[in-house]
């Protein structure tokens, strides 16, 4: 019987981030083979890269993409498949990631490309808002016989399995592993996950999920590094890059002239206003002094709105990595079922 393979993976609009399942399913192993990179892919196209690297491409059918650094330094913004899309997760350039990550996480484990079909089990998810639509749809996508070519190699992978789950359940598996006790997992227990552009919220009680009280908002990391650069044109009179206003929220200044300004006032400011915008957003059913809390994110929820949430919620507890709690959730969710 051929042996099939366990890869989780968590493709988000700012990052992908994937672990090959080891075969003991132990947690704290998984932690450390997560996998990520940008979330960057688009069509490939005839532009001169760096002498001596070997661009990243997908190809399949009669479509080529460039993926992850590649597609970063070889096609602009509007040049990619936009990550922000409710269609992202069923379009090609989504389909190419997933080949990618596939590829390199099988690579990674010695094994090479043949005509055998290799058998891959597929765990994966969906933001709130699209899933109650959207898992079959994604999982009758992957359920079945796929061909591509990465790095000059043709792969066969053979989905037999391919599991959806809602996104912010990732991250109450992932807090049952590591934050809280199996009393306490029986209770209510409400998650909010902050993403690079939207946040979810997802309810479990008596170990069950309650998607009537479970939700999302178009509020995230992007949204508040947005809104930091609008209050520091105003009150700075300069125009910062995102990647700036981020090492900005980590560090309490900015460059003005060479020199680092304080920007503190600022910073509380917009995340006082961001974090109140998240409160408003928690589904109305939500009576957060009666169950347990728990604040994850891949977009850097404890970095970027912990301050405010632990200040608004004194009991609520941040999952350890943040950034990777989705896609372990993935994998202990994948663990069990491969036990079952």
């Amino acid at each position: 019987m051929s042996k099939v393979h366990s890869i989780a993976l968590d493709i988000g609009s700012g990052y992908c981030k994937s672990i090959y399942l080891p075969e003991s399913g132990d947690t704290s192993e998984m932690q450390r083979l997560v996998k990520s990179f940008k979330t960057a892919v688009g069509p490939s196209r005839n532009v001169t890269l760096q002498p001596g690297v070997r661009p990243l491409v997908v190809e399949f059918e009669d479509k080529s993409f460039y993926v992850g650094n590649t597609a970063e330094v070889a096609l602009s913004p509007d040049q990619r498949t936009n990550s922000l899309s409710p269609e992202w997760a069923y379009e090609d350039g989504y389909r190419a990631l997933v080949y990618y990550i596939v590829a390199k996480a099988l690579t990674s484990e010695g094994i090479e490309p043949s005509d055998t079909p290799i058998q891959v089990h597929l765990i994966t998810g969906l933001p709130q808002a699209y899933y109650e639509v959207g898992a079959e749809r994604l999982s009758n996508i992957y359920s079945n016989l796929h061909r591509f070519r990465h790095a000059g190699q043709t792969w066969v992978i053979d989905m037999v399995n391919v599991q959806v789950v809602p996104q912010a359940m990732g991250a109450l598996y992932s807090a049952t592993e590591t934050l809280l006790s199996d009393e306490e997992y029986s209770e209510r227990v409400g998650v909010i996950d902050i993403g690079t552009f939207t946040s979810d919220f997802c309810l479990s009680e008596d170990v069950v999920y309650h998607a009537h009280e479970s939700g999302g908002a178009p509020i995230g990391v992007s949204a508040l590094v947005s809104s930091m650069r609008t209050v520091l044109e105003r009150d700075l009179g300069f125009n910062y890059t995102d990647e700036s206003i981020k090492k900005a929220f980590e560090r309490g200044t900015v460059l003005v002239r060479s020199a680092p300004h304080d920007i503190q006032k600022q910073l509380d400011e917009v995340i006082t206003q961001s974090g109140r915008q998240l409160v408003k957003a928690l589904p109305p059913s939500w009576d957060t002094n009666t169950m347990h809390l728990v604040l994850a994110g891949g977009g850097g929820a404890d970095h970027f709105f912990g301050k405010f949430f632990k200040k608004e919620y004194p009991h609520i507890k941040v999952i350890s990595h943040p950034e990777n709690a989705i896609v372990l959730g993935y994998g202990i969710y994948g663990a069990s079922a491969r036990e079952a």
